[in-house]
């Protein structure tokens, strides 16, 4: 039978149900970095093809070829118009949209990318994130990565997005009341006491360094479904220090690299959580999210807005533990944390 879960965090129902699962790695969806290439000669985003491009809005360059690590272009099918623009009938959706390129090889995902790779590329999402959150008008940021054709990449070549929007989205909106409510009569941070008040914590935690815990959520929206979340309260990853960008390289890259091997070729996004400016920031408290995409949203999910979780997410975190630890024996990160607490 089914057990009804809800999320303190996002609000959202779950209904936990592992009779209905299935093994994610047997489900035949496609892996775009399976086969890595180094350029493809039709890709906007590969090295050489730039007269492809809107235009560059920064790069963080290396003295190797082809001169840049990472880059920031404009979406060139935009949602939102730039603040400040007017619209045609109702309200203008009012926003600005990027793309960030995470690397120059066609193939080069997070998953196979080194440690120093992988750190300058989470500070480019900060600095990204930070020059988005300049602009006056933009409330929100999302950062976001979308893996595979299933999961809504339109294009292979690794690369993540960023949307600043001009208002407060209506769900969000709903979580941040839900939080004030929740401090206000002395129940606290949900993610601050995520360790202490979640039932099967010890079976759900995959690993642990001095700044985040990486665990399957009590209420997962999807099998192995994974948070990175900061210990100290934050609301806005652009506060996020120096040392807590090594610890989220760190765990990035072996959880990508852990769903890439023990998982199969899945799809799946890679999604921040964070509040805004202070003043507008809602109380909150970042988290990264990563979601497989296994199986799609029928008319019961679309209809009702609960999810089906067709796995035990108790299960799953022991499961991504065995898998850790076999992978990565000494995953402590120099020292920093025990890799499992």
């Amino acid at each position: 039978m089914g057990e009804l879960r809800i999320n303190p965090v996002t609000g959202r129902t779950v209904v936990v149900a592992p009779h209905r699962a299935r093994r994610p790695g047997g489900s035949g969806a496609s892996d775009p970095g399976s086969r890595p290439v180094e350029r493809d000669p039709a890709c906007p985003f590969c090295p050489g093809n730039e007269g492809e491009l809107p235009e560059i809005l920064w790069e963080a360059p290396t003295t190797g070829s082809p001169g840049w690590r990472h880059r920031a272009v404009p979406n060139r099918y935009p949602a939102f118009s730039s603040p400040g623009k007017g619209g045609e009938g109702g309200s203008p959706a009012r926003g600005k949209q990027e793309v960030l390129v995470e690397a120059p090889g066609h193939g080069r995902d997070p998953s196979r990318m080194d440690g120093e790779e992988l750190l300058g590329l989470v500070q480019a999402y900060q600095l990204r994130y930070r020059s988005m959150m300049e602009n006056p008008e933009v409330r929100r940021v999302f950062l976001f990565r979308n893996h595979g054709r299933d999961a809504g990449a339109s294009l292979p070549h690794p690369h993540a997005q960023l949307v600043g929007v001009a208002f407060l989205p209506p769900e969000l909106a709903r979580r941040e009341r839900a939080l004030e409510d929740r401090i206000r009569s002395g129940g606290g941070c949900p993610l601050c006491g995520i360790s202490r008040e979640e039932p099967e914590w010890g079976r759900r935690n995959v690993c642990s360094t001095e700044k985040f815990h990486l665990l399957v959520p009590w209420a997962a929206e999807a099998p192995y479904e994974l948070w990175v979340v900061p210990r100290q309260h934050r609301s806005s990853f652009g506060d996020a220090g120096a040392s807590d960008l090594e610890d989220l390289a760190f765990l990035l890259g072996r959880s990508l690299r852990l769903y890439r091997t023990a998982l199969g070729s899945l799809p799946y996004n890679l999604m921040l959580h964070s509040g805004g400016r202070r003043g507008d920031d809602g109380g909150g408290h970042w988290w990264l999210q990563l979601r497989p995409r296994v199986g799609h949203p029928a008319g019961f999910e679309m209809a009702s807005g609960v999810f089906i979780n067709a796995g035990a997410p108790e299960e799953h975190g022991e499961e991504l533990q065995r898998a850790w630890r076999e992978r990565e024996p000494s995953a402590n990160h120099g020292g920093k944390g025990d890799g499992k607490r």
